[in-house]
């Protein structure tokens, strides 16, 4: 493509990535934080056969069941035989703001 000197509209500069510089765009940021604050239903994941808690760990046991928002919020993980994850805390302020459907049908403290 050819440099034509013209700027792009104020809202495409601050949505797309920097060339070359691997930097990430708003988009992307925006949708990680909406993903991080949806709450996990580890009991339903659990019911459902897709985790096994393992103490502080999660046994994966179907990847492609695990939803995208419980995936953004995998904070470590071990492979090997099998897959384990940990998952992040949802902070005070996240879990405050939660309805109170979400709160009952989420664990929200993964241990």
């Amino acid at each position: 493509m050819e440099d034509t000197g013209r700027q792009q509209p104020a809202e495409q500069q601050h949505t797309k990535k920097p060339s070359g510089a691997g930097g990430v765009g708003m988009e992307e940021v925006m949708h990680t934080a909406e993903m991080q604050s949806i709450p996990i239903d580890f009991a339903g994941l659990i019911r459902a056969g897709v985790i096994e808690r393992r103490g502080p760990w999660y046994k994966v046991h179907r990847w492609e069941d695990l939803p995208e928002h419980a995936r953004a919020q995998i904070s470590d993980w071990k492979s090997g035989q099998e897959m384990v994850v940990r998952f992040h805390r949802p902070t005070k302020k996240l879990k405050a703001s939660a309805s109170p459907s979400q709160s009952q049908d989420a664990e929200q403290e993964p241990t």
